[in-house]
């Protein structure tokens, strides 16, 4: 049965010791719920938090206090309504989830394929090639529907990413932003609910790096999983998120929780007018408290053409 996912942070802090004995907080109660379909960026300088709180989302560790859980909804299917002698003729579909269908929650305590990591640098197996790579998650398929899926959405994402005529090439063959091209085919084939994506392209040129965020808007398009995009860059954060949080460090924390509804970008070449309002929009920000509606955010704009090159 087909279910939505949502994430849900409550409470979360998170207290290092170290090797002096000095207790250092670096988180210190975050509280969100995150829909599925969602991209959410979170924005900040060093030492915010941002990526402890994507490391503890991805399971790799237990935040010291309070959880992070996903909440797995029924999906509503289609059921037909008037007797069956109607249904060859006036009889409609309409979605009505069984009455007796309710969420389940699990507390995340390590990490597991309903969610994937993009890590900052490509962390692709050497002796493996590209095609192999992005195929990897299919080898350990439970069962054969699963396996020829993941299959299948491999060789799309390989297409998708600009990378069918580099899929035999091994990744010492390819360029940086190849690599990083083909670390993120490799996550979203696996097909998870969530992708977690830390700082993915700060270690690219700029035009490599605006090209991979066009790429990445036209991926979330085919299959809309729920993004969580940690980044330094305003610029970055406003472009690419239905939704902006805004982080402070000492300790890390919520300054502001940015809906993106007022924000209009008519190009992606538009980079001064997508700094500006990204800074006009953090800056007067939106108290964590006040967070708009969560099923009101827009879609990000959608390239007409694949972009080629590295």
């Amino acid at each position: 049965m087909a279910t939505t996912t949502t994430l849900k942070v409550n409470n979360v802090g998170q207290t290092f010791t170290t090797n002096t004995g000095q207790r250092v907080e670096a988180l210190r109660n975050v509280t969100l719920d995150i829909p599925p379909g969602q991209i959410m960026t979170l924005v900040g300088p060093s030492g915010c938090g941002k990526s402890t709180l994507l490391k503890i989302i991805a399971g790799f560790f237990p935040p010291s206090h309070g959880t992070v859980s996903v909440l797995d909804s029924p999906a509503a299917s289609p059921r037909r309504t008037g007797s069956n002698a109607d249904l060859g003729s006036g009889s409609q579909f309409h979605r009505e989830p069984k009455a007796t269908m309710s969420p389940t929650e699990h507390i995340i305590t390590e990490p597991g394929p309903d969610r994937g990591v993009v890590f900052q640098q490509p962390t692709l197996f050497p002796w493996l090639s590209v095609r192999d790579n992005v195929q990897l998650a299919s080898e350990f398929a439970k069962d054969t529907e699963l396996h020829d899926a993941q299959r299948n959405k491999a060789t799309q994402l390989l297409d998708l990413v600009g990378l069918s005529n580099a899929a035999e090439r091994y990744p010492h063959e390819l360029s940086g932003g190849m690599q990083q091209r083909a670390q993120i085919a490799r996550v979203l084939a696996s097909m998870p609910k969530t992708v977690l994506m830390d700082e993915p392209f700060s270690a690219l040129d700029p035009f490599t790096r605006e090209q991979l965020q066009a790429e990445l808007l036209r991926i979330w398009h085919q299959d809309q999983p729920t993004i969580i995009f940690v980044t330094h860059s305003v610029e970055e954060a406003i472009l690419l998120g239905h939704r902006v949080i805004v982080m402070a460090a000492n300790p890390g924390r919520i300054l502001a929780d940015v809906h993106a509804e007022h924000i209009a970008i008519e190009h992606l070449d538009d980079r001064e007018s997508i700094t500006a309002t990204g800074k006009a929009a953090t800056s007067r920000g939106y108290p964590a408290h006040q967070q708009s509606s969560a099923a009101s955010f827009p879609q990000p704009f959608e390239p007409e053409a694949p972009l080629n090159g590295n």
